[in-house]
């Protein structure tokens, strides 16, 4: 994990291939860190809460309880 320091409207950048994603501290109050996010309009960003909760609802929406059910799903009519 890369770590770094950064004081009220200092930034960060973030390259991917082409995709250029800036994060800046707005302001930090009490034990809270203020954060705005710019970058191309087709980036997903979520709070961790959100994202785990996300990748659990997607990994319990592939568990078969019944796999005569799915082969139903593939045989011919």
């Amino acid at each position: 994990m890369l770590v770094l320091s950064r004081k009220p409207n200092e930034g960060i950048t973030i390259m991917i291939e082409d995709k250029i994603l800036k994060i800046k501290v707005l302001s930090i109050e009490g034990n809270a860190i203020k954060l705005g996010f710019e970058g191309p309009r087709n980036f997903k960003i979520y709070r961790e809460e959100v994202y785990e909760s996300i990748m659990e609802e997607n990994l319990s929406a592939t568990k078969v309880k019944d796999v005569l059910e799915v082969k139903k799903l593939f045989e011919k009519k």
